[in-house]
Parts: structure tokens; C-alpha cells; sequence
């Protein structure tokens, strides 16, 4: 009786600690584990992101410039 009772105790417990492993190999937020290297890439990717997006506007403005000075030189005329 008490034995069964045991073997039913531990084949629980070790389900339950299989399910812990599987959820945290499989979840995606950052853990205690990773949260250093996973910040570090969010991070990244948002300057990688935000350097694109300057290098647009810079071109943008530089063909603005073009343009106004383009302008100028016609309206001087």
C-alpha cells in the first residue's frame, strides 16, 4: 500500500519536473539564464533598426538640399 502510494508520489514529481525543463527550453522570453545575451540582441536589433532608418532621413535631406539650392540658383537668375 505504501509503496504504490511512493511509486505514484515519485512518477508524479518526476513529470512534473520534466514539464519544468520542457517550458523553460521552449520559452522565449528572457530567463535568469539567458536575459544577458537576449537584451544585449534586442538591443542590437534596434540600433541596427535606428541607424537604417538616420541613414534614410540623412539621404532624404541631402536631396532636399539639392533641391532648395537648385532653386535658389533659379531664382537668383
Amino acid at each position: 500500500m505504501i509503496n504504490s502510494f511512493l511509486i505514484i508520489c515519485v512518477f508524479t514529481l518526476l513529470l512534473c519536473v520534466g514539464g519544468m525543463f520542457y517550458v523553460s527550453t521552449t520559452i522565449n522570453s528572457p530567463t535568469i539564464l539567458n536575459y544577458k545575451e537576449s537584451i544585449t540582441d534586442e538591443f542590437s536589433a534596434w540600433k541596427q533598426e535606428l541607424d537604417e532608418r538616420e541613414k534614410e532621413l540623412n539621404e532624404r535631406e541631402a536631396a532636399l538640399e539639392e533641391r532648395e539650392a537648385k532653386v535658389s540658383e533659379i531664382e537668383g537668375n
